[in-house]
């Protein structure tokens, strides 16, 4: 007689009822009250009349539940009644159809080119700033200076400095420091000028050198109040003293300053004429 295994041995009797027969095994299995539909066996490879031959009985079937072939895996637990479940036939979602997006054209900006120094013909202010750009863009609202009692006075500062002056044919520009100016008679002749002054191409801004220094440094501002005249971003001339300025000498000159297209420097070169002289029987003209 084999030696019992172990964990076995101190019950003889469930030892000696089976004894790994297979017919009392699958009796007591199969006729289970509390798992009626439950076939741990079905994965071997017995088919039910060689089961039939070995004296078992196969518990009742039902027919509305699908049957699982000898050769299924077994499936136990969550798994085992899933597989009883009737497959579910839902219908393929229609294909969605991604309309493509809108080509949109855009126009090329033109090319920008460099003034040439030796054009015969007129030349646009546009060109003749190209060198002096502005760091604001196209179309960009200048706020009025809140220290002035009108709106005509814009508030310039380092960034919208260049892009004031461009389209203007002549500004004028008071550089102030703050403190000031509060009660001033200079404020407000300015402001009566710029009040008056709004014609096509006229325009007054006022710029704190507190808090714009190096704006003020890159003018050549050497002390305050100081007012410059500009013409489409040249500087035309500077008062150094204004307390003395009206309202209707700072019109007068607006009106009568010419209109510069270059800096005053070239223009003064261009204006010297040529002093002639002969050298070796030779007239030639001094360049």
């Amino acid at each position: 007689m084999p030696k019992p295994y172990r964990g076995v041995q101190a019950l003889p009797s469930f030892h000696q009822d089976f004894k790994f027969n297979r017919e009392t095994l699958f009796q007591k299995i199969e006729h289970d009250p509390q798992r009626p539909y439950q076939k741990p066996y079905q994965t071997c490879d017995l088919d039910p009349q060689k089961r039939s031959a070995y004296g078992t009985s196969t518990p009742p079937e039902r027919s509305d539940l699908p049957q699982l072939s000898n050769r299924q895996p077994l499936k136990m637990g969550s798994q085992a009644r899933r597989s009883y479940l009737p497959p579910i036939n839902l219908p393929a979602a229609p294909a969605e159809t991604i309309p493509a997006p809108p080509t949109t054209t855009y126009p090329r900006a033109p090319e920008q080119k460099a003034p040439s120094a030796f054009r015969n013909e007129a030349t646009s202010r546009d060109d003749l700033a190209w060198r002096r750009q502005s760091r604001m863009g196209a179309g960009t609202m200048i706020a009025p200076d809140p220290r002035f009692g009108t709106d005509n006075i814009k508030s310039l500062n380092l960034y919208n400095f260049l892009h004031f002056h461009r389209g203007m044919e002549k500004s004028l520009v008071m550089f102030y420091t703050t403190p000031g100016p509060d009660k001033d008679r200079l404020k407000q002749e300015f402001e009566t000028a710029a009040d008056r002054g709004q014609e096509d191409g006229y325009g007054f801004g006022a710029v704190d050198c507190f808090t714009d220094n190096e704006l003020c440094c890159r003018e050549n501002v050497c002390k305050t109040p100081m007012l410059k005249l500009y013409s489409n971003g040249f500087q035309v001339s500077a008062i150094q003293d204004p307390s003395t300025f009206t309202a209707y000498q700072m019109d007068m000159l607006m009106r009568h300053t010419p209109v510069l297209t270059q800096p005053k420097a070239k223009v003064s070169q261009q204006l010297e004429r040529p002093v002639p002289r002969i050298i070796m029987g030779t007239r030639m003209l001094n360049r």
